[in-house]
């Protein structure tokens, strides 16, 4: 009643009408003054868009005991073109929705594009469109789905686009099962020579061992035949393991049939010196100092180290706390955004709840602003307590 000067109980936006005549009033336009509550990051309860994006930068931030103020300037208010898209999208959907149940029925996407007022060409568009995303056989259509769609067709998509990456990531089979683009050309040519092509876990191992340059694959009577015929599994897999390290140091592979590896002393006897001798021991000890400086020195290394960025962080702007109690304690921050482009065609939770948090104020920001970096400027986060 303070803050909008409406007595009403919830903090979401408009009315919702869970069943029948039973109604519940929101907040039904933007306040002054914004509220964040603690109890959405606890995720008890969500607040709208009204009250997280006031007409004045300023929220009253509500704690299990009494209130803080969070304040800023007005960029704090700015928003892209993407996140007011994101906001009508999801009132569209969750005034469609009634009951916030995170989808909608086939038969209304009409209704929802009519009140986002955004033309997709003609009811035969929005009705194969709503084939598209429909989950098989359930008759609806998910938030995630509908959103991923809906905000690539808003930024200038064309419907056929939208359609042809629907349909690739339903009917993409996985990586393992995917063939070459010629043999799968073939095979739609002749679905006949399907059952040729297929081949046996022995056959496919044959094949691999000769693209890939490596002996010949023994097995069935030619492995009884062989001279690793008495051996265990676990002795021959030794025996190929001692000659592919001897292969790999230039050396020649000396293994005794029985499996064993391959002695140190046989080794320095085979390259004409002797264990003993000073001079391989000096040779060794300069190899083994050569390693460690090529494994320290990373400037010829190709494996890029540097950490993958998976987020692109856009606009920077300063908030401030301030807690009554406590002596009074006023403490400044810096909020940094993601950019603008992350949200369209995303995977974005219909309601903007952090992800479980512990109720803290970092959580309680990040409700207002989702995957946002906090800067503290060396002061610890302060008490909304």
């Amino acid at each position: 009643l303070l803050l909008t000067g409406q007595a009403v109980s919830n903090v979401f936006d408009n009315t919702m009408t869970p069943s029948g005549s039973f109604t519940c009033r929101g907040i039904q336009r933007r306040p002054a003054v914004g509220y964040l509550t603690q109890l959405e990051a606890l995720r008890y309860c969500e607040v709208g868009g009204f009250y997280k994006n006031p007409r004045f930068p300023i929220w009253v931030v509500g704690s299990t005991s009494h209130f803080t103020v969070l304040f800023g300037d007005f960029s704090c208010l700015k928003e892209s073109k993407s996140d007011e898209l994101l906001e009508r999208c999801r009132r569209a959907f969750k005034e469609v929705d009634g009951v916030e149940n995170g989808f909608i029925s086939r038969i209304d996407l009409p209704r929802v594009y009519e009140i986002l007022q955004l033309d997709v060409g003609g009811e035969h568009a929005i009705q194969t469109l709503a084939a598209s995303l429909e989950v098989s056989g359930a008759d609806i259509i998910l938030w995630d789905d509908f959103w991923k769609a809906t905000s690539r067709l808003a930024m200038g998509a064309s419907l056929q686009t939208v359609l042809e990456e629907q349909g690739d990531s339903n009917n993409a089979p996985p990586k393992l099962i995917q063939g070459s683009v010629e043999g799968m050309l073939d095979l739609k040519a002749n679905p006949l020579a399907s059952a040729a092509t297929v081949e046996s876990d022995e056959e496919m191992a044959k094949r691999l061992a000769a693209e890939w340059g490596g002996g010949e694959v023994v097995s069935g009577p030619a492995r009884a035949a062989s001279p690793a015929a008495g051996m265990s599994d676990e002795e021959y897999a030794r025996k190929l393991q001692a000659e592919l390290d001897a292969e790999l140091s230039g050396t020649a592979s000396v293994v005794a049939v029985s499996g064993s590896p391959p002695r140190d002393d046989d080794i320095s006897t085979q390259q004409g010196t002797s264990p003993g001798d000073p001079e391989s021991k000096e040779e060794d000890q300069k190899l083994v100092a050569t390693l460690k400086n090529d494994a320290n020195d990373t400037s010829n290394n190709p494996v890029d180290t540097k950490p993958a960025d998976f987020e692109k962080f856009g606009d920077s702007f300063p908030v401030y706390h301030y807690n009554g109690l406590r002596g009074g304690t006023l403490t400044p921050f810096r909020v940094t955004r993601l950019s603008a482009e992350e949200a369209v065609g995303s995977s974005i939770a219909l309601g903007g709840q952090a992800a479980g948090g512990g109720g803290d104020l970092e959580d309680v920001i990040r409700t207002k602003w989702p995957s946002c970096m906090i800067d503290w400027l060396g002061n610890s986060p302060p008490y909304i307590d």
